[in-house]
């Protein structure tokens, strides 16, 4: 099992294909979320997946995680892994730290791609959070929880089809290293602490 020693936890990733390295950072899924991306983004890049602390096989201590703490987990693997520039992919809380990292690291992006993420915290995205973190709690039916989730991280198209809904589900319910409640709820504390739409041409 490949992991990485950073700072005071162990980093679980993944290393498929061949070519200039992109990295994937995961949302609450963990890297099991990126799987239908990797099989094909590895045809052509050398991809590397990971699970952030508190996901998948990822250590997940029992404290809040801050913001700095998931840059400093993405650029230790990567100094680890020995890859000194990147293109940088983000979903959903990954996204927000894809943004952190490339401020504090420019350097290292070669691009930067993001999906289903924001720029700044509102007070609905916290309220999301929590409901989520709700949902998460013995007794409720883990279908139900993954496709109210389902709502707020995919367009219009994709529910035209129930057929890829259910699949997305099931990948979800099946997923063998689910987040423990607890460190979902450790996650939106470093999620609070983004504001990154000074990277955008016209706002402060």
């Amino acid at each position: 099992m490949p992991t990485v020693k950073v700072g005071d936890i162990n980093i679980y990733y993944e290393i498929h294909g061949e070519g200039k390295p992109l990295v994937l950072i995961p949302g609450g899924a963990g890297r099991m979320g990126w799987v239908p991306q990797i099989r094909e983004f590895s045809q052509k890049y050398q991809v590397i997946s990971f699970d952030n602390r508190g996901e998948g096989q990822t250590d997940a201590p029992n404290y809040p995680y801050s913001m700095e703490m998931m840059v400093e987990d993405t650029a230790g693997l990567l100094d680890t892994l020995g890859v000194d520039k990147a293109h940088l992919a983000g979903f959903c809380h990954g996204g927000a730290i894809a943004q952190n990292f490339t401020l504090k690291y420019p350097q290292q992006v070669k691009s930067l791609i993001l999906f289903a993420t924001v720029a700044k915290m509102t007070g609905l995205m916290r309220h999301v959070g929590d409901v989520w973190y709700r949902l998460m709690q013995p007794g409720v039916d883990q279908e139900t929880r993954f496709r109210e989730q389902l709502s707020w991280v995919f367009t219009d198209k994709f529910f035209e089809s129930e057929e890829q809904i259910q699949a997305s589900v099931n990948m979800s319910v099946n997923n063998p290293y689910p987040q423990p409640a607890y460190a979902w709820w450790h996650m939106p504390g470093s999620a609070r602490e983004l504001s990154t739409r000074s990277m955008t041409p016209g706002n402060g």
